[in-house]
């Protein structure tokens, strides 16, 4: 049916409720706030004039839908109080096409721009496995995500969920998913089964090294080279077979991983690597054991007497 408006007078009262009652972060349900620019700017000016400190607010908003008024809000919205959300999806047309999700692509990389700019807290999502994607259009899109500096990537694969436009056999019959929620796809005419186990991987140590912002100084060198998907995906392969398992590693492991493949596979300065990985580790909150590649000498970088 068509998009419904909450009455803004109830929104007010919900809003007041919450906060009045200690609420530390607001999240929106609502996957497309910027249907209507104009509600959206109202609706930030509202969350604006609440907002104390430790309070976060949490949008998702479609990515080609900002105006003027939208960027000026959301620019001035106060430091550290708002995160958005832009489901991307994927920057193939053909791709978006047959989602039935119409984006102006260049408008949304444009609006993607802007808002890096602005310094708000960007979660950008990709989705692999849909109809006509392939590695190279996934690859590329992820290219482009990666330039604009975005704090976060979610690289997400396909599911088929009721009462979507791939739940009512819109997909070619080489679409394979489990019978199991959250009904994930296992292969399609692009992903074989492997490749999508790859995928998932590449997924998992992007959020470990890339989206939990502990490897801020480090990445640059992990990426480094015409494509970052080729580089992490490269990287992501090796990390699998240096420990043989995606999850419970710990994080002065993940530092000593990253160290090894810097020096000994891209055969980069180990005490440029050193420096970069100490000023990353002194910035992790609450941090515990001190990585073996840290700890054999004095780094040269200022800030490693706080290790």
């Amino acid at each position: 049916g068509p998009l419904r408006f909450v009455p803004r007078e109830r929104v007010v009262a919900d809003l007041d409720d919450l906060i009045g009652r200690g609420a530390q972060t607001v999240k929106f349900l609502d996957r497309s706030v910027n249907a209507d620019p104009a509600h959206a700017t109202w609706l930030l000016g509202v969350l604006a004039a609440r907002h104390r400190p430790g309070l976060r607010v949490h949008l998702e908003m479609v990515p080609d839908r900002f105006d003027e008024a939208l960027h000026a809000a959301i620019a001035a919205y106060p430091d550290d109080g708002l995160q958005l959300e832009i489901g991307i999806q994927s920057l193939d047309p053909v791709v978006l096409a047959a989602c039935q999700r119409p984006m102006d692509v260049g408008q949304a990389l444009a609006n993607l721009q802007r808002l890096t700019a602005s310094g708000v807290h960007l979660h950008v999502d990709l989705i692999l496995g849909l109809p006509h994607e392939t590695m190279a259009s996934a690859a590329a899109g992820f290219d482009a995500l990666w330039a604009l500096g975005l704090d976060t990537i979610q690289l997400g694969i396909l599911k088929r969920l009721r009462d979507t436009p791939f739940a009512d056999g819109r997909l070619d019959e080489s679409h394979r998913f489990s019978r199991t929620p959250p009904y994930e796809l296992l292969a399609s005419q692009h992903f074989d089964f492997m490749t999508l186990q790859g995928l998932k991987r590449l997924a998992r140590f992007l959020d470990l090294y890339h989206n939990s912002g502990n490897f801020r100084r480090t990445m640059p060198r992990l990426v480094s080279g015409p494509s970052a998907w080729a580089a992490l995906l490269a990287f992501s392969d090796w990390v699998w077979k240096h420990f043989g398992r995606s999850h419970a590693i710990r994080l002065d492991r993940l530092y000593d991983a990253a160290f090894t493949y810097l020096t000994t596979v891209r055969q980069e300065d180990p005490q440029a690597c050193r420096d970069d990985l100490a000023v990353d580790f002194a910035c992790v909150p609450g941090r515990t054991s001190v990585p073996q590649c840290l700890e054999g000498g004095r780094s040269k970088n200022p800030r490693s007497d706080i290790l």
